[in-house]
């Protein structure tokens, strides 16, 4: 009795196993099938968030060109109100029309910044082209905004930022999107702009407060602080987050068995002496600048 009831035991199982692995594997092909849409969804609404970043950032252009036609802009305060003005607003445009419905974006605090910037590059890029003659759409603020913006290092770095910085910015959004932002390349482009912008402004605004333009200083001025802030604070906070980044690299480093010492990273040390190098190029600017 004891040996038929277990032979109808496993053949009861047997069935039941035959009966629900069609079943399982329905349920499974369900799951890969979800997965793969979910993904899919994903994947387009960051390319059409990104879209929409950079027609945010293109708007800059028709704007640039209502404020050269108002009569405000030939007051310096009004220049610097409606600018300040103007770009804390892209802010709560970008959230509402573009990540609100992003859980892991709209937390995001430099999501919002990088969109800023972005906004305020192509607007560079603009200056960069009035400075050269090749628009009219800036001139209002070469006269009553930033005066020192007309030299040869206040046009480059406009076009430097209107071009360079802009990509960069680009690069770090769709980063965020992809939530790409624990990645070595991403940490590398994070660290090349904050070094670039720091680097730039450093000349910039000290050969306009201490050089010939240093009578000429209007409440523009106070607009670059936010570019100098920002990139320090998150510059700080990649280095507080580099452990994660060391222990990964000391990981593949123990799998390679591969400990080379300073003397035999020659792009280690091509860094270092150019980093150098630009610090000391960049003093010895404000120090001209200033005699």
């Amino acid at each position: 009795m004891y040996r038929s009831k277990k032979k109808k035991n496993s053949k009861a199982s047997n069935r039941d196993t035959h009966e629900s692995s069609p079943q399982s594997i329905m349920m499974n092909n369900q799951n890969l099938n979800n997965k793969i849409e979910t993904e899919s969804v994903k994947s387009e609404s960051a390319i059409r968030i990104f879209i929409g970043i950079i027609g945010v950032s293109l708007l800059s252009v028709p704007i640039c060109y209502i404020l050269s036609y108002m009569k405000q802009m030939k007051n310096s305060l009004n220049v610097f109100l409606y600018a300040a003005v103007i770009c804390i607003s892209v802010a709560p445009l970008t959230y509402f029309l573009l990540i609100k419905h992003l859980l892991h974006v709209k937390k995001e605090m430099y999501f919002y910044v990088f969109t800023i910037f972005s906004f305020t590059a192509i607007a560079d890029l603009l200056l960069a082209l009035t400075i050269d003659d090749y628009s009219s759409a800036f001139h209002f603020y070469l006269n009553q905004g930033e005066v020192y913006l007309k030299t040869s290092h206040g046009l480059y770095i406009n076009y430097w930022d209107g071009t360079t910085h802009y990509t960069l910015y680009l690069i770090m959004l769709y980063c965020m999107l992809k939530q790409k932002t624990e990645t070595k390349f991403f940490r590398f482009l994070s660290l090349f702009w904050c070094g670039s912008i720091i680097n730039s402004l450093i000349v910039l605004l000290g050969g306009a407060a201490l050089g010939q333009y240093g009578t000429h200083i209007k409440p523009s001025y106070l607009l670059n602080i936010p570019y100098t802030v920002c990139p320090i604070i998150f510059m700080v906070r990649q280095f507080n987050l580099r452990s994660n980044f060391i222990q990964q690299e000391r990981k593949k480093i123990k799998k390679s068995n591969i400990l080379k010492s300073l003397i035999f990273r020659p792009l280690d040390i091509f860094f270092i002496v150019y980093m150098l190098f630009a610090i000391i190029f960049a003093i010895f600017q404000v120090i001209n600048h200033i005699l």
